[in-house]
């Protein structure tokens, strides 16, 4: 599935979704229900063990309506979030977070100066990117970081759990008529030897897979994994 796919089908959803609750604008469900708001709360949790308590800049990408960055506007000076939804950005209420910047574009075709930031994120995002597109961006998100700074990428489909996700016989049958034509109702699936092997390529001094705590609404088919800059 193509990244233009992906790109109509957020720009869609986002405006579809405005006034709807906001889990369900970025499609946080589990068998399409809304996931209890302390089952959002243990993951935002979660994910502020592995990335807080650092200061400095943060960049968010594929931000959506801005959940996690809210969450952790209080641990940094400065926040960027990029989504290529204006409709999902504009529920940031930057007076209510005003370290919280907001950047309406493709993430491919947004730049920054090297060398930017302390902490990148991308939540539940890397699987609307194609191999080669994750190759572009891991190369670019080496350069916005700054040296012993930390990229988080999380919530990443595990190939090697496809068959966990696809645990029915209806679900084989949806996996292969979508198959046929090249389709896959959740994007990317990504082998952690691939990523580890890439994160060596782009520069990065360290790689770690982060196996997801089982309360998380997505941890029998998911993965989160942390890579580290060292100094240049």
């Amino acid at each position: 599935m193509s990244r233009e796919y992906w790109k109509d089908f957020w720009l869609l959803h986002g405006k579809k979704s405005k006034l709807e609750d906001e889990q369900f604008q970025v499609l946080r469900t589990s068998n399409k229900n809304i996931i209890e708001q302390d089952d959002w709360l243990f993951t935002l949790n979660e994910i502020e063990k592995l990335v807080s308590n650092r200061l400095g800049t943060m960049l968010e990408l594929c931000a959506g309506n801005g959940l996690i960055s809210r969450h952790l506007s209080n641990q940094f000076d400065s926040i960027e979030c990029v989504d290529i939804s204006e409709d999902l950005l504009e529920t940031i209420d930057v007076n209510q977070y005003p370290n919280i910047r907001k950047n309406v574009a493709d993430v491919f075709e947004i730049e920054f100066e090297h060398n930017s930031f302390d902490v990148i994120i991308l939540y539940a995002g890397l699987q609307y990117f194609s191999h080669s597109e994750v190759t572009t961006l891991v190369e670019n998100i080496y350069r916005w970081l700054k040296p012993n700074g930390k990229v988080f990428f999380g919530d990443i489909p595990d190939v090697a759990k496809l068959w966990d996700f696809y645990n029915t016989e209806e679900r084989e049958r949806v996996y292969f008529d979508n198959l046929k034509n090249e389709i896959d109702v959740i994007g990317t699936w990504f082998d952690k030897g691939f990523l580890k092997k890439l994160s060596n390529y782009a520069g990065f001094d360290s790689f770690e897979v982060i196996n997801q705590d089982e309360r998380l609404i997505y941890s029998h088919f998911r993965f989160d994994v942390v890579l580290n800059k060292g100094v240049e």
